[in-house]
Parts: structure tokens; C-alpha cells; sequence
């Protein structure tokens, strides 16, 4: 701990200026072999699968919803709304994240349609999270250029919780909201969103500022705070069970590296939780493909799974072995988890500076 160097994860900082010095910048990425005929076939995308989930997710927010309302005066409300509050936002993130790719639907207008919808439950603005998702993707997990760590080294318990329940990120998804309003863009946000796309992200804040303003007006006019708590808040009283999952997604694995093998983590979990969750579980095959609908998955874990590491057995062990890894870091910010390859799988590709050293 005494020799370790907090690092610079901001955007415009001098991390982000080593990481281009250091080739990490539009470098080439390892990826696991798969003909090319199998990955076209996979990447191919239909209406009737998504079209089902997302009217099969709708509806269970509308029995829940009426359910909750029916036991509004019952202890059984509060079991009622965590659980709408659970499906409403983790729902909401994962078809944020698959209708941001444009993968899941094969209309782009059902994509962007549900996109839309998806991004305002989730309080993430549509234009700047998309391009914020698009950096993760091509930089993942390198220092000073990915916008979505979750956890830094060495890790803060304080902003953790605060995520947890979605008030740090929330307070600056609802800043700059107001701020695209009033035509304002932070310097990191034009770090990764392309010039041409500034005005709609300023109308979307616009638009966002009037809906906030209808819903918030009617609850004072009906002296009631029903339409929040079942539009607004959700994202905040769900957003545990959210953080819970998502954080599997990368902590405790490797920085700097050039290899999604050493930086991603897939699980698996149960179907109730891959259906809200959109199958993200298998995580580590989606950055590797980022152009395989949700769907297809399961069947392309199937083909690569021989050189990748092995799946934790579930939900629980991943969420385990995450914040075993955070609390480690606490005390020793270089610790990394390096998961086992089998015999069969190519070595890792840690490229030219990996934050910890190859083991010998």
C-alpha cells in the first residue's frame, strides 16, 4: 500500500493520456476462435423472442403494480414494492443495455422504442449512456478511458453504498440531465459522445425536464406519491438487487489488459433471473461478441466456453467472489483475481502493460 499510486480514472486525466502511450487505445483484442458462418449465424436477430420479453416483462410490472395498489394499506405492500421494484429496474437496465447495442430486435424502431422507454426507467440518459456503453466496449477496464468502473483501486466502501442505492450515480445521471436541458455537456461526456449527436442529447434533457415536471405536478395535485413511487422511485428502492448483480460483472479481475478473459465475468443463474437480466449473466461472451442478441448467448458460451475460464456455478458465488475481491483491495489495491484457463484454452493475451504482472 505504501508504494501504490492512486490512479487517474477521469477521462481527461494523465491516465488517460498513458493509456494512448502505452497502445491501450484502438489495440487488438483477443477473441476466442469461431468460424465465421457460426458467428453469423448467431448474430442473427429476430422480432418474436424480444417482442415476448419485453410484453412478458410489462406484464409482470402490471400484476405487480396492481397487486402492490391492491395491499397499498397491508404489510404486504412493502414485500410487494421491492419486488416490482426489483423487476422494474433490473428490467429496465438490462433492456437499456441490449436495445443500446441493437442487437435484440431486428426492427430498429422496436429497438429505439424500447430503448427510450428503458433508458427513462432506468434514469439514464439515452444519447450519453449509449456512447458512455459504447467506450466500455471498445476500452474495457483500461484506466482514463473507460466511463463505467465500478469500483476503483483501491476501492471507496462510502461510494460502494452509495451505489447501492443508486444515489451516486443517480445524483449524476439527474445532474446532467438538467444540465443537457439547459444545453450544457460536462468534458467528459464530449470526450465520448461524437459531436453531431450533442443537440439531441440536450432535447432528450428537455423532454426528460418536462415528464419530470408532469409526474412531479401530479403528485401535488393529487396529494398522493403514488405516481413516483411507481415510476421514479422503483429505479432507487429496486436498484440494490441491480447493483448486486451488475458488480459481478468485472470487479476484482484485471485492468490494462487486452483479453475480456481477464477482465469479464460470466455465471450461471436461473432462468426467472437471465430473463430480467437478459441472459448478461454471460458476460465475458458478450463484450468478446457485442454483435450476439441476448438470445443467442447460452449457445455461444456453448461454443467458446473450452478456451475461456470456467462459469461460476452461480449467482451467489459471483456476487461472493466480488466483494471478497473489493474488501481485499481495501487493504491491497493490486489485488487481482487471474482465473484459471483449462488446458485446452489459447494463454492469456495481457498486451503490452497489464495492470499485474503475468504469473510465471
Amino acid at each position: 500500500m505504501k508504494n501504490f499510486k492512486k490512479r487517474d480514472y477521469s477521462l481527461v486525466g494523465e491516465d488517460s493520456v498513458k493509456a494512448n502511450e502505452l497502445g491501450l487505445i484502438n489495440a487488438q483484442w483477443y477473441k476466442c476462435k469461431i468460424s465465421s458462418s457460426e458467428l453469423k449465424k448467431l448474430s442473427q436477430k429476430n422480432n418474436i423472442r424480444p417482442l415476448f420479453d419485453t410484453l412478458l416483462w410489462f406484464t409482470l410490472l402490471l400484476i405487480l403494480g396492481f397487486l402492490s395498489y391492491s395491499y397499498l394499506e397491508s404489510w404486504l405492500a412493502y414485500p410487494l414494492f421491492a419486488l416490482y421494484g426489483f423487476v422494474y429496474a433490473l428490467g429496465a437496465n438490462s433492456r437499456w443495455h441490449e436495445m443500446g447495442h441493437k442487437t435484440a430486435f431486428k426492427s430498429k424502431m422496436l429497438n429505439e422504442i424500447v430503448y427510450q422507454i428503458a433508458s427513462f426507467m432506468e434514469l439514464f440518459p439515452p444519447t450519453q449512456w449509449r456512447w458512455s456503453h459504447v467506450r466500455h466496449h471498445k476500452d474495457t477496464l483500461i484506466v482514463g478511458r473507460d466511463p463505467e468502473f465500478v469500483s476503483h483501486r483501491p476501492p471507496s466502501l462510502k461510494d460502494i453504498l452509495l451505489n447501492f442505492f443508486y444515489l451516486s450515480i443517480g445524483k449524476l445521471n439527474l445532474k446532467r440531465t438538467i444540465l443537457h436541458s439547459i444545453g450544457v455537456l460536462d468534458e467528459e461526456e464530449k470526450n465520448y459522445i461524437p459531436e453531431r449527436y450533442y443537440n439531441k442529447v440536450i432535447w432528450e434533457g428537455r423532454i426528460w425536464m418536462s415528464v419530470f415536471s408532469f409526474v412531479i405536478g401530479s403528485c401535488f395535485y393529487f396529494n398522493t406519491i403514488l405516481p413516483i413511487l411507481y415510476v421514479f422511485l422503483p429505479t432507487f428502492y429496486g436498484f440494490p438487487f441491480v447493483f448486486l448483480i451488475v458488480i459481478t460483472q468485472h470487479a476484482g479481475l484485471n485492468d490494462d489488459v487486452l483479453d475480456y478473459r481477464l477482465n469479464t465475468r460470466t455465471f450461471y443463474t436461473n432462468y426467472f433471473i437471465r430473463f430480467l437480466y437478459s441472459n448478461m449473466n454471460y458476460h465475458l461472451e458478450h463484450h468478446m461478441f457485442p454483435s450476439v442478441p441476448y438470445y443467442n448467448l447460452p449457445l455461444l458460451h456453448e461454443k467458446i466456453k473450452d478456451d475461456c475460464p470456467p462459469a461460476l456455478p452461480s449467482l451467489s458465488s459471483s456476487v461472493k467472489e466480488s466483494f471478497v475481491s473489493i474488501i481485499r483491495q481495501i487493504k491491497n489495491p493490486t489485488y487481482t483475481i487471474i482465473p484459471d484457463l483449462s488446458e485446452k484454452a489459447n494463454q492469456y493475451h495481457y498486451g503490452p502493460s497489464p495492470y499485474c504482472f503475468k504469473p510465471k
